[in-house]
């Protein structure tokens, strides 16, 4: 409990130092969903984060929780996000014996496109972006049989939508990319923090990247780390899944984390991949399948999204 107590002064601090104005690198900007089953012209408050060499420009949707919606290289889109189940982002999971739903607490927000509240954002110089998020929403409505609190949007109840006792906390950055093309890659170190004094369920845990339709080779890292054959996180140093537009693996974006660094399961560590027609993006999954979260504990992990080619990603994977 003094951790998650430290991590929480921590933040208030840096809360209270954010009237400082944005940098070049880092402020205030939109975003605009494009999707089926949102609006035409919808319009969401954002920040973003250009890199320092300028080649690169982070989108994070204020308004769906502030995951990452966007990551454009020279102006062309690596990333996909337009729904709140569509971002990159990380995911709880679990299911509880009175249904066969699972119970998912989701950074971006719930399955109808409500997002979860944003509570602070802090350009905290030209290449970090902190965004504090929480309590976050169950994905699936409730439907896990596990309700918590009701979501309260714009000071109302947001009907048949549920909050979670779990906070997301970001610092987006970009790191140096020793292999030159790009320049940098984009790091996300998260804190998820559990509020609740009692909550405490057997979580997997999920790191989501979704990316445009036509990234349609998939590669993983060990190529044994399977939903079918798992490996252990404590013998896994690299767990990385990468979605490119050809068979030479370039042009594309991949996604990295350290299972042996950050994750406890011994069991179930793998990379999945998926295809999704009717939203039109494919996406990358890197799983835990025993995180663990206990009452008034937190966690804090750092992933990568690395765009480009396949070969320099897992270069720079295997020496971070």
């Amino acid at each position: 409990m003094n951790r998650l107590k430290s991590t929480l002064l921590c933040l208030a601090l840096l809360v209270s130092l954010s009237g400082a104005p944005a940098s070049a690198g880092c402020g205030a900007t939109t975003f605009q969903p494009i999707s089926p089953f949102v609006p035409r012209g919808t319009t969401h408050n954002a920040y973003s984060l250009s890199d320092p060499a300028g080649q690169q420009t982070a989108i994070f949707d204020i308004q769906w929780g502030g995951a990452l919606a966007s990551l454009k290289l020279s102006g062309v889109e690596m990333v996909w996000g337009n729904a709140t189940g569509g971002m990159v982002q990380p995911a709880l999971h679990t299911f509880p014996v009175t249904s066969s739903q699972d119970y998912n607490p989701t950074q971006a927000g719930d399955n109808k496109n409500l997002g979860s509240t944003v509570v602070g954002v802090n350009c905290i110089d030209s290449n970090d972006l902190m965004i504090i998020t929480g309590g976050v929403l169950d994905y699936n409505l409730g439907r896990g049989g596990y309700i918590v609190a009701n979501a309260v949007k714009n000071n109302s109840v947001s009907t048949g939508s549920y909050a979670t006792p779990y906070t997301v906390v970001t610092v987006a950055s970009f790191v140096a990319n020793p292999g030159g093309s790009p320049s940098y890659y984009l790091r996300l170190q998260q804190t998820i923090a559990n509020i609740s004094s009692s909550e405490s369920f057997p979580w997997g845990f999920e790191l989501a990247g979704y990316v445009p339709y036509n990234f349609t080779n998939f590669v993983r890292f060990p190529a044994n780390c399977t939903d079918t054959t798992f490996c252990s996180s404590g013998s896994t140093p690299q767990l990385v899944g990468g979605l490119y537009p050809n068979s030479g693996l370039t042009g594309g974006t991949a996604f990295y984390i350290s299972p042996q660094t950050y994750w406890v399961s011994t069991t179930g560590t793998f990379v999945s991949f998926g295809t999704d027609d009717i939203n039109k993006n494919q996406s990358t999954h890197l799983f835990d399948d025993s995180w663990g979260l206990g009452p008034g504990t937190s966690r804090t992990f750092a992933w990568y999204v690395m765009v480009g080619s396949w070969s320099q990603a897992l270069a720079f994977a295997q020496t971070h």
